[in-house]
């Protein structure tokens, strides 16, 4: 979540938003950088991503894997891995 003020606007134009690009490209560069292992530490670095951010307020990062067939287990379908981090956890990861 950024700041109501980013959000609720009155004139269209991206000088008055959040750029959400610049971001996005950053959280594109962590996937490419390494292979990670588990979800829950890409998430956790999608967070410190986020924390940078001063008009980022709160965020969730949800993380889904899907596997079609049984290949390489017994299970098929979607599971994922859900992180909320309110205002204070995020002005603490900040600190």
């Amino acid at each position: 979540m950024v700041g109501a003020s980013l959000v609720f606007i009155d004139h269209d134009g991206m000088q008055r938003v959040f750029d959400y690009d610049p971001l996005l490209d950053e959280i594109h560069q962590l996937c490419n950088q390494r292979q990670y292992e588990t979800q829950e530490l890409f998430a956790s670095q999608v967070v410190r991503c986020c924390a940078v951010h001063q008009s980022i307020k709160s965020l969730e990062v949800c993380l889904k894997k899907f596997r079609p067939d049984t290949s390489g287990g017994t299970v098929c379908g979607t599971i994922g891995v859900k992180l909320d981090v309110n205002q204070d956890a995020l002005i603490a990861i900040r600190s």
